[in-house]
């Protein structure tokens, strides 16, 4: 469960909050103009969650290519989706297209890092 979802949703704003113990802290499904301020999570970190998203593409039966190319593709949607528009829609299609690739905790961890990523949790990611 996580300590913030929203759905369907324009504008919310989150401030001086502090969430623990959910098992993850935001999910966000076609929302826009989410801000997250002054908030305080415990659990994993944005970086923490890239990172475990990253060993499931490893670990996955794909080939070395195949891995590299998946996990590019999905930086390039984190880094540059946002300003391109369609953010929400372009993050499920990827949702998608990861769980029938690699597996369905995989795409949980690249969601969660688009969510961090629209909450202004994740304003830096390097490959």
């Amino acid at each position: 469960m996580p300590g913030i979802k929203a759905t369907n949703s324009k504008n919310i704003t989150v401030t001086n909050s502090k969430f623990s113990g959910f098992e993850t802290d935001i999910e966000l499904e076609n929302v826009e103009g989410f801000i997250s301020e002054n908030n305080q999570f415990s659990g994993q970190s944005p970086l923490e969650t890239l990172e475990l998203f990253k060993q499931a593409i490893s670990e996955s039966s794909l080939s070395k290519e195949q891995k590299q190319q998946l996990f590019n593709e999905s930086l390039q949607l984190l880094v540059n989706g946002k300003s391109k528009g369609s953010f929400n829609s372009k993050v499920a299609a990827k949702k998608n297209y990861i769980a029938s690739m690699i597996g369905s905790k995989a795409a949980e961890y690249f969601v969660q890092v688009a969510a961090a990523v629209t909450a202004g949790l994740m304003l830096h990611i390097n490959k």
